[in-house]
């Protein structure tokens, strides 16, 4: 069985196919591209395909990325995942990016419960506590929150945690989502409905209101 893994929530355009019987990579494509997702992500899944020597029909699940993250990339991995599910009739499984990096702390340096810090810029982050509920707030604010010399950080937002509260609290790793093969090789269960992205802050995009013209008279 041969499962699809995507992410476009980021800098990196990635696709794997992982194979779940024999638990090992068949093939991954990673590009840091910053923007354009959505012109390059069906070259990349075609390409990864390929790699592995496989078809779509071949595929069994999907796995996909769903935020915190750039608000394109997001909705350009959940259409694209969305799109092949129904297309294939196969399960679809999506997994947050603070609880993806939380996983992979705990699988490479076998920390139980880390706080997950992704930079969300304008001096905030998004936050993941153990039995918490995932949160933006501002690093000072999430400072009074989170003391002790024993606090174990990751994500991409745990050097500036560090660096703006001048602490030195360990650091697991930095990244803003996990490596595409370590997303693959996750055996997540697909819920009733489908993933829905995870944003957190509004939208930076607002309908124009200076060139609105008048609804016309019927």
């Amino acid at each position: 069985m041969k499962r699809l893994a995507l992410d476009t929530s980021a800098d990196f355009c990635a696709a794997c196919v992982y194979d779940t019987e024999n638990a090992r990579v068949l093939s991954s494509v990673s590009r840091n591209i910053g923007r354009g997702h959505a012109e390059l992500l069906m070259d990349v899944i075609g390409e990864c395909l390929e790699n592995a020597h496989s078809a779509y029909a071949d595929l069994s699940t999907l796995t996909v990325t769903v935020g915190p993250g750039s608000f394109t990339g997001v909705r350009v991995g959940l259409s694209a995942a969305r799109a092949i599910s129904l297309a294939l009739d196969v399960p679809l499984c999506g997994i947050d990016n603070l609880t993806a990096c939380a996983k992979f702390a705990q699988a490479s340096h076998g920390i139980e419960n880390p706080v997950t810090l992704l930079d969300a810029r304008r001096g905030e982050a998004y936050c993941l506590e153990a039995g918490q509920e995932p949160c933006i707030s501002d690093y000072r604010v999430l400072g009074e929150r989170l003391s002790g010399d024993s606090l174990v950080l990751c994500g991409s937002g745990a050097p500036v945690f560090n660096q703006e509260l001048g602490r030195e609290n360990r650091i697991v790793h930095s990244e803003p989502v996990p490596p595409i093969e370590f997303l693959a090789s996750l055996d997540l269960m697909a819920g009733d409905h489908p993933p829905e992205p995870l944003y957190l802050r509004p939208a930076d995009a607002k309908p124009q209101t200076g060139f609105v013209l008048p609804r016309a008279k019927v």
